[in-house]
């Protein structure tokens, strides 16, 4: 099933709710550190785990699949401020 992001933005801003959004997963990955994340599991990970994490983040950012099939959103009140992940 798909997110229609643009009626779930609509709804939202009608309640007076912040909506950021919606961005790519890779993308918001990224903006929250994915890549020191990845890098801190590796250095404590067996180096068949190693391997295992580097595939599974790959797969998390790949452009071809979930890195841009995926979608992240953000529904806030006004005086939340800046949300990680997310640009103004």
């Amino acid at each position: 099933m798909d997110v229609d992001f643009g009626r779930l933005r609509m709804t939202a801003e009608q309640a007076g709710a912040t909506v950021l959004g919606p961005v790519e997963q890779a993308g918001f990955l990224r903006s929250l550190g994915v890549e020191a994340r990845r890098a801190a599991l590796k250095a404590s990970a067996a180096p068949e785990d190693a391997a295992a994490v580097d595939a599974a983040i790959d797969r998390l950012l790949d452009p071809a699949g979930m890195g841009t099939a995926f979608k992240a959103m953000a529904v806030a009140a006004p005086s939340c401020g800046p949300l990680p992940g997310f640009s103004p």
